[in-house]
């Protein structure tokens, strides 16, 4: 499967573990479906300025301290026309993750955080949404009204999704 390649560092918000081994056995699922890439189960937050690993490093640092651990209510699923985030759930608690921008933003010193569109990927490909049965991935999808959002990250994204890695995490 060809996807466009990604490039630089973005912050993700991670799930819960036991969220988060449910999102991913979906969404392996869902990629040896469709022959896709599978990847981290995530939100991302923002992106992250070009400066030393070390700095982004004290900043995560800080910002996990100041960030709670949050739910936030996931909405129903939503295909998408472009590559990346072919089926999404939205998250509908903008406002929550609007407070943590402000944060976000202050903490690195410059408008990086996303001003919307927050929402959990399950699919990134290259199939038509008419080709994408969203029904069944609605009946199989795990059933998690809420997302229980335990931990920040900071990701390089160099490459395709199942070459993305985490550089590090903090617990929030």
């Amino acid at each position: 499967m060809q996807l466009p390649k990604t490039s630089g560092l973005v912050a993700w918000l991670l799930p819960a573990p036991e969220q988060s081994l449910l999102f991913k056995k979906f969404i392996s699922t869902l990629s040896e479906q469709y022959e896709t890439l599978s990847f981290v189960p995530h939100v991302t937050l923002s992106s992250v300025p070009d400066i030393s690993s070390e700095k982004i490093t004290e900043m995560t640092d800080q910002l996990s301290k100041q960030l709670n651990q949050l739910q936030v209510n996931l909405g129903d699923v939503e295909c998408r026309p472009h590559p990346y985030r072919k089926v999404i759930l939205p998250v509908d608690d903008k406002l929550m993750l609007s407070a943590f921008c402000s944060k976000v933003n202050q903490a690195l010193g410059g408008e990086f955080c996303k001003e919307g569109d927050f929402h959990l990927s399950l699919l990134y490909g290259n199939q038509k949404c008419e080709e994408i049965d969203l029904r069944k991935i609605r009946r199989d999808l795990p059933k998690v009204k809420k997302l229980h959002i335990q931990k920040i990250a900071v990701v390089d994204l160099n490459f395709t999704p199942d070459k993305w890695k985490i550089i590090f995490e903090r617990s929030l």
